[in-house]
């Protein structure tokens, strides 16, 4: 009935279904043989490989879409034998999945008095094409002397989630406040 699958946008490492409906406008009940999807190593599947379909009467199969990268990719179902000629529908679906760009790798705060501070600012950008979740872990912080707050104010203790959609930008205020000489602990 279908003359083509799209899966739309779908997770990287996840799984979508839709089903193709096969129709059965005769009065007797038909077998297809073999259902299966091309190429064989693609990110498409048919969850069974074969269907029947009674008299007069519709049958859904589920296929699969699982993209374990990031693109478009198209493939082909296909369906015969048993009670019925070979035919195809394309398949189509894009894989997507959040990108974190960082604006640095390495806050240097300097030179600093103990008891004096200084700030700085991380900014996290995601450049995919799908929402991205955050886990910001604060860790190795002996003396307590670092503070890491969200852009919605939330601090980080030691563990803070945040989330940006496709293009967007978070940021980040770090407070460095040294209270113990001891090296090389900063």
């Amino acid at each position: 009935s279908t003359n083509r699958i799209d899966f739309g946008k779908v997770h990287v490492g996840s799984n979508s279904s839709k089903p193709a409906t096969f129709i059965n406008s005769a009065s007797i009940a038909l077998k297809v043989g073999t259902i299966w999807t091309t190429p064989g190593d693609g990110p498409f599947s048919s969850v069974q490989p074969t269907a029947d379909v009674n008299a007069e009467s519709t049958t859904d199969v589920p296929i699969s879409f699982a993209p374990v990268s990031r693109g478009n990719f198209t493939g082909y179902l296909h369906a015969g034998g048993g009670d019925m000629k070979e035919d195809s529908i394309p398949l189509s679906g894009v894989g997507v999945a959040g990108i974190p760009i960082f604006s640095d790798t390495l806050i240097d705060f300097g030179t600093i008095l103990i008891n004096s501070s200084a700030d700085s600012q991380l900014t996290l950008t995601n450049a995919g094409d799908w929402l991205m979740t955050a886990k910001i872990v604060k860790f190795s912080d002996r003396y307590t002397e670092f503070t890491i707050i969200t852009e919605r104010g939330d601090t980080v203790r030691p563990v803070a989630y945040d989330s940006a959609g496709e293009g967007s930008t978070r940021g980040y205020f770090i407070h460095f406040k040294p209270s113990y000489p001891e090296l090389p602990y900063h």
